[in-house]
């Protein structure tokens, strides 16, 4: 395939991130909304919402339900961090929403963003 030089982001700032990219395991960020990510039967996929000034909800997975979830979540720094494990094949979807964080007493923007990533769990 096609290599390249990964995201750039800040460096350091990653002191409790748990989520990675490695084999049979994939993580999801805020930076993969509307993307479709394909799996395997058995991997761990990784979900990690975090941002500056944000506040997440937990993932929610939409029918079918063929990622079954590793432990409870967590949550640290208004971010969300959630495993599943991938239990059977077909198409599904993961979706969360972020809001601001907003000082009280401070003028605020109002709104509601979703994130949502599709899942591809092949069968082979």
């Amino acid at each position: 395939g096609t290599g390249g030089a990964g995201h750039g982001g800040p460096r350091g700032a990653s002191s409790a991130v748990t989520c990675r990219n490695a084999a049979r395991s994939v993580c999801i960020t805020r930076a993969d909304s509307g993307r479709t990510v394909t799996v395997g039967i058995g991997w761990t996929v990784g979900v990690e919402l975090r941002a500056q000034g944000l506040v997440w909800s937990a993932p929610t997975q939409l029918s079918p339900h063929l990622l079954r979830q590793v432990g409870s979540v967590v949550r640290a720094n208004n971010g969300v961090q959630v495993d599943y494990t991938a239990a059977a094949a077909g198409s599904t979807t993961l979706r969360a929403t972020e809001r601001p964080l907003c000082t009280p007493g401070r003028a605020c923007p109002q709104f509601i963003a979703l994130w949502q990533v599709h899942v591809r769990v092949s069968g082979r």
